[in-house]
């Protein structure tokens, strides 16, 4: 019985999937320079003329793995930006931030070992100051409608804090405390906590 349309696609997107996941693997261990799309193929088991049916070149590559990642970010965000309440906001926020780091631990680890591997796109050139401004901005604008004093600066360290954690979290492994410092992090993002400092 021959293949439908949707199967095509379903085919299509999984080989996709898996090209993606191979180069990320390759590139963070070994990469860009060092990574080819014969070892990507190899490593795949699929053949090169396959890849090149996906991908034009290894750059097209790379540009696909940080668009994914950029996807990644705004998938957290989306939800986030709908809700009305700046204090729930917050708390979701920090569940989100730490759950989807939990649950993507090894990939989160490979996209950081890629971003800092040299490569024709750098990091600066994909996370541009305008990319992160717009997330310090969306903080900043939930502490400000809190009222809390300096809002962009509480904004950043917010945003210093979810990456330290994050940080942690990928390097430590399990000697990191994550439950505990979820607790500690929701409590000083508390609406009671919060409204001590306006």
């Amino acid at each position: 019985m021959p293949r439908t349309k949707k199967q095509f696609e379903e085919i299509r997107e999984s080989t996709k999937k898996e090209i993606l996941d191979v180069s990320l693997k390759l590139f963070a261990e070994k990469g860009y320079y060092g990574t080819s799309i014969s070892s990507i193929a190899k490593e795949a088991k699929i053949s090169k003329g396959l890849i090149y049916n996906y991908f034009e070149s290894k750059i097209a590559i790379v540009d696909a793995l940080y668009a994914n990642l950029i996807n990644e970010f705004e998938k957290i965000m989306s939800p986030i930006n709908e809700m009305k309440d700046p204090f729930n906001k917050l708390q979701k926020i920090i569940i989100d931030t730490i759950k989807y780091t939990v649950e993507n631990r090894s990939y989160w680890r490979l996209y950081l070992n890629f971003i800092l591997q040299p490569a024709p796109l750098s990091f600066e050139q994909v996370f541009t100051p305008k990319f992160f401004n717009k997330f310090f901005s969306d903080f900043a604008k939930i502490f400000k409608k809190i009222g809390v004093n300096d809002p962009k600066f509480q904004a950043y360290e917010f945003a210093a804090i979810l990456d330290g954690m994050q940080m942690h979290l990928l390097f430590m492994e399990d000697l990191y405390p994550i439950k505990g410092m979820q607790k500690h992090i929701l409590k000083k993002y508390s609406k009671e906590e919060l409204l001590k400092v306006k």
